[in-house]
């Protein structure tokens, strides 16, 4: 009689078990999301809110660590943009604050569960503030040999430096670094300026307006060339009764060229001495040219002809006398 009963209307005993299963685990899956559970660590950046514009936020961190635990489809699903970790910075002045850091979750996360590290913040809000800099054109790499730096200037000489009055404070110079490697002339470059301490380190966390400038660079040759005349030097006398009635030089100046920063600059040039002791008639020599020290000159040497002619009293002098 039993097994009777079990045969009874089997398919739909069948069809009941099954279905049976299928709500257990409809139930246990979806209206239960709790009853498999899961745990993640996850990285929130800290925003601000209720920030006044004319304060910087200083010392605040870069984010925060959310341990978080929910069903485990969830948990596995989650980014970091499904958080938002902020400060609220409403009605807050100049100063120092400790400020409790708070957390909005997605649907499906408890946020009593939710544990922050670090739970407070300690930040500064300091006013912002504005100064004004001049440019200093600084230049990067060798120039061309045979030339130094002259002159460098921007356009405008000046800018203005913004940010966090504390930051603003450590500002040494504002900085326009053209590149002048191998320049062999003058330079004009568009540049970005940069604000640095005064170790030289660059300041990101300010700005620069205008944050570009013009930038001019200007060389000159290592030596200075200049052209000046040639004093032919000698050494001796003409016979008795002869005397020099003519010098000529050819050239008669010579190129000279010294350094730029030279203290006494020649104003003329001298030709080795040559010797007219005792000389009756004209002489020609072709002599070189003494430099002095650090003076390069062009040409090495040059011609003199030197008039030789007898001396010629004059008569009426000579009546005169008697």
């Amino acid at each position: 009689m039993s097994l009777s009963f079990l045969r009874r209307n089997l398919g739909l005993k069948i069809f009941s078990i099954i279905l049976a299963i299928f709500l257990w685990a409809y139930v246990k899956y979806t209206q239960a999301p709790y009853s498999v559970a899961s745990q993640a660590k996850v990285e929130v950046p800290i925003t601000l809110e209720g920030k006044n514009e004319k304060f910087v936020a200083l010392d605040l961190p870069e984010g925060v660590s959310l341990t978080v635990k929910g069903n485990q489809d969830t948990i596995s699903s989650l980014d970091t943009s499904h958080f938002k970790a902020y400060v609220d910075l409403h009605g807050k002045e100049a100063g120092q604050h400790h400020l409790k850091i708070k957390i909005n979750t997605p649907p499906g996360i408890d946020v009593n569960s939710v544990k922050i590290v670090p739970e407070t913040v300690l930040l500064k809000l300091d006013p912002i503030v504005k100064q004004v800099v001049n440019v200093k054109v600084k230049p990067r790499g060798a120039i061309a040999s045979g030339f130094i730096l002259d002159i460098l200037t921007s356009d405008p000489e000046s800018v203005t430096v913004k940010g966090a009055q504390t930051i603003v404070s450590k500002v040494k110079e504002v900085q326009a670094v053209c590149d002048v490697e191998g320049a062999d002339m003058d330079k004009v470059q568009q540049v970005e300026v940069e604000a640095v301490d005064e170790g030289g380190k660059v300041i990101d966390s300010v700005t620069v307006e205008p944050d570009f400038v013009r930038a001019t660079i200007k060389l000159k040759s290592e030596v200075t060339t200049s052209h000046i005349q040639i004093n032919p030097s000698f050494k001796g006398s003409p016979a008795k009764g002869y005397q020099v009635k003519e010098v000529t030089v050819k050239p008669p100046v010579a190129s000279v060229k010294y350094p730029y920063d030279m203290k006494t600059p020649p104003k003329s040039i001298k030709t080795k001495p040559i010797n007219i002791e005792g000389a009756k008639q004209d002489i020609e020599k072709e002599i070189p040219i003494v430099a002095p020290k650090d003076v390069v000159v062009s040409p090495e040497k040059v011609i003199v002809k030197i008039g030789i002619g007898k001396i010629v009293l004059d008569k009426n002098r000579k009546n005169k006398s008697k």
